[in-house]
């Protein structure tokens, strides 16, 4: 499930919903686990390159867009 309040990434939190995508099964296309995804949603962890990379070709979006801390 996702909580809005607990993750800083407005808009992948958007997309993720838009496309049927949990945390879950998230992280399993990203290759990490789900509390590893969970910490880097919530900021306290660092996305690496290539989950990055991984997010801007599934979700077809730019690095901006993504990983901006307001919801556009």
């Amino acid at each position: 499930m996702l909580n809005r309040q607990a993750y800083i990434y407005p808009n992948i939190v958007y997309l993720m919903t838009m496309n049927g995508d949990t945390l879950k099964s998230l992280s399993k296309e990203l290759g990490m686990g789900y509390q590893a995804l969970s910490a880097r949603m919530k900021g306290t962890k660092a996305f690496e390159l290539p989950e990055i990379y991984k997010l801007m070709n599934k979700y077809n979006s730019t690095f901006e867009h993504l990983f901006s801390l307001t919801a556009s």
